[in-house]
């Protein structure tokens, strides 16, 4: 299976679970997403979430290893959630940037 339908079956998976968006999961409450991707593939949830802190660095500047990606999630604290939420954010206006460049 690509990587796109797996993504898509994650997806189906926590909504079901959330009964909401995933996404709206991801951005409120970092944790329990973390938990929901836990309950539905186990130990994999880390190396999934490792491997997107990875390809944040290295597509986007992220400035945090995949180990340090991986702590903001498994923490609840209000900086972690903060945290996500300004890299979150930085990296939806350099997309934007960059659909303005192509168009």
């Amino acid at each position: 299976m690509g990587s796109t339908f797996q993504a898509l079956i994650i997806s189906f998976h926590l909504k079901q679970k959330f009964g909401k968006d995933p996404y709206d999961v991801l951005i409120n409450d970092p944790k329990a997403f973390y938990n929901g991707l836990t309950e539905i593939s186990g130990d994999g949830a880390d190396t999934v979430l490792s491997l997107v802190g990875s390809l944040l660095s290295k597509r986007y500047g992220v400035n945090r290893s995949a180990e340090e990606f991986l702590v903001l999630f498994t923490r609840s604290d209000s900086q972690s959630k903060h945290e996500l939420k300004e890299l979150f954010r930085r990296i939806a206006d350099q997309g934007r940037e960059e659909a303005v460049e192509v168009a």
